[in-house]
C-alpha cells in the first residue's frame, strides 16, 4: 500500500529488468576500460613487433607484399588506439554497445 494513498503499488518487471541493463551496460563499460583495452594493447604490440620480423625475413620475395600489409595494417592499429568520442559516448568510427571498441 501507498503512503499517500490507500492503493495497492503496482511494480512490473520492466523496471527491474531496466536496472538490471543499466548494471549490466555499466559493468561492460568498466571490464572493457580496466582490462581488455591495456590487454589488447600489449597484444597489438606483440602482433606488430612479429610482423616486423616476419616482413624482414620475407623481404625480396614474393611474400614480402603480404607480410608489408600485415605490418602496415598493426601498426595502423596500434596508432589509432582506442578514442572514445566525448560528444556521443561512442567510437570515432565502429561501435559495440560500450563505444570503446577500437576503430575500423
Amino acid at each position: 500500500m501507498s503512503r499517500y494513498e490507500p492503493v495497492p503499488l503496482f511494480v512490473t518487471t520492466d523496471s527491474l529488468l531496466h536496472n538490471y541493463h543499466l548494471f549490466f551496460n555499466h559493468l561492460l563499460k568498466a571490464i572493457e576500460t580496466d582490462r581488455l583495452i591495456p590487454e589488447l594493447k600489449k597484444l597489438n604490440q606483440a602482433m606488430l613487433l612479429e610482423a616486423q620480423k616476419q616482413y624482414a625475413a620475407l623481404k625480396d620475395t614474393a611474400w614480402e607484399n603480404a607480410a608489408k600489409r600485415n605490418m602496415g595494417f598493426c601498426r595502423r592499429r596500434q596508432a589509432h588506439g582506442c578514442q572514445r568520442n566525448r560528444a556521443t559516448g561512442g567510437t570515432r568510427r565502429g561501435g559495440s554497445r560500450t563505444g570503446l571498441n577500437c576503430p575500423t
